[in-house]
């Protein structure tokens, strides 16, 4: 009898979980907040922590993002509605797909990480959505174009001595922010790194150091 009551239990949860999956599709502007999740994660765990502690901490955040995403990825993989599908990760979204691949790519992980349930079910629903876009004839290669616009919202003022800057930029338009290569003129402080391949700026502010305000052209 006990055994009988939890099964129907666990069948009840599963259905509960698939009917609010019915009940909310994805769209594009959360597969953008999820997509964005994750490349500001990657960001995060390239950066050269303190400690393990913190190191532990982004690779964390990563794996929940991942976890996440892969969810989003094997319900458009299943997805009937084609003009869905299509608007946002076929033709007209193509990005967000390739924005995952190269994250999936270039991840800078601990080997456990990678062999975490979590990464495996992003790379299996890579696999499986890309199939999908395939066979609906959707797939089609990104191709960089130059965004109409860049800007590194909420960046502070005046950094904190210690504290860890991590700022991704948000670009409007044209190639996705991993698909460009990115410049700075003039040199960002010594205590601040730009990704080349993800425009993220990086670092941690000295104590003790004061630079000269200016305008920094990135691009």
């Amino acid at each position: 009898m006990e055994r009988s009551r939890s099964r129907e239990s666990t069948l009840k949860r599963m259905s509960d979980i698939l009917v609010g999956l019915v009940a909310r599709p994805y769209s594009d502007r959360s597969v953008d907040s999820a997509v964005h999740k994750l490349e500001a994660c990657a960001a995060r765990t390239k950066i050269q922590w303190e400690s393990d502690k913190q190191s532990q901490a982004a690779e964390r955040d990563m794996l929940k993002s991942a976890e996440g995403l892969a969810d989003v990825m094997q319900l458009a993989a299943g997805d009937q509605d084609e003009k869905r599908l299509n608007q946002i990760f076929g033709d007209e979204g193509c990005h967000r797909f390739w924005r995952v691949r190269h994250v999936l790519a270039e991840a800078s992980l601990d080997p456990g990480s990678f062999r975490d349930a979590r990464w495996q079910a992003l790379q299996a629903a890579a696999d499986t959505l890309e199939q999908a876009l395939r066979r609906w004839g959707l797939l089609h290669y990104f191709e960089v174009g130059p965004p109409e616009a860049i800007s590194y919202d909420g960046f502070p003022a005046v950094l904190r001595p210690g504290a860890a800057v991590l700022q991704a930029p948000t670009v409007a338009g044209g190639a996705a922010p991993c698909t460009l290569r990115w410049t700075v003129e003039p040199s960002l402080p010594p205590m601040l790194t730009l990704d080349a391949g993800t425009g993220a700026v990086t670092g941690r502010p000295w104590a003790g150091v004061e630079v000269e305000e200016r305008a920094y052209k990135i691009t």
